[in-house]
């Protein structure tokens, strides 16, 4: 990560982010995500894309991010709905008779910065969320699995477009 990334701002969403990350409690993990969400639409994007954009270094970039498997389809999809909350494009790639793939990620550097520090954080609480859940007698334990970490990306997505379209207003 470029300078961005030594910001105060920034070092309070990573804290907050770390709080929401080590805790079991879900409604601790909420008030630590929605004050980080909170701070990203803020004061991220205009405090550091004016930086950015002063100095002429806003230029698209690629990055790859690798998405291993086991559950490395629920990953990418996560994946990509962060980068397209976070105005990215994410692109997912796969070699045939592969499981593992890589997901490329089009974005600008602050863009690209701030869903490198979001995701992880959103796939830590999903994958430890997932193994946390137990599926009713008589369902397919991986299927219900994945049909919970499908209704998780959905609900992170979703609250980030919120916080993405209050921020507009």
């Amino acid at each position: 990560m470029t300078t961005i990334a030594s910001t105060k701002t920034f070092d309070r969403v990573r804290k907050l982010l770390a709080k929401a990350e080590g805790t079991t409690n879900e409604h601790e993990r909420e008030t630590f995500m929605t004050a980080a969400r909170g701070l990203m639409a803020k004061y991220g994007i205009d405090q550091a894309r004016l930086g950015y954009l002063q100095s002429g270094r806003e230029k698209p970039e690629l990055r790859a991010v690798a998405v291993p498997d086991p559950w490395s389809k629920e990953q990418a999809t996560l994946l990509h709905g962060v980068a397209n909350a976070l105005r990215c494009r994410a692109v997912t790639m796969r070699v045939p008779g592969h499981k593992d793939g890589t997901v490329e990620l089009i974005g600008f550097a602050y863009d690209l910065e701030r869903v490198e520090l979001l995701y992880p954080s959103l796939l830590l609480q999903m994958l430890s969320g997932m193994h946390q859940q137990r599926a009713p007698q008589g369902e397919p334990k991986t299927l219900y699995r994945r049909s919970w970490m499908f209704g998780f990306i959905t609900e992170a997505v979703a609250k980030l477009e919120e916080a993405r379209k209050a921020r507009r207003r």
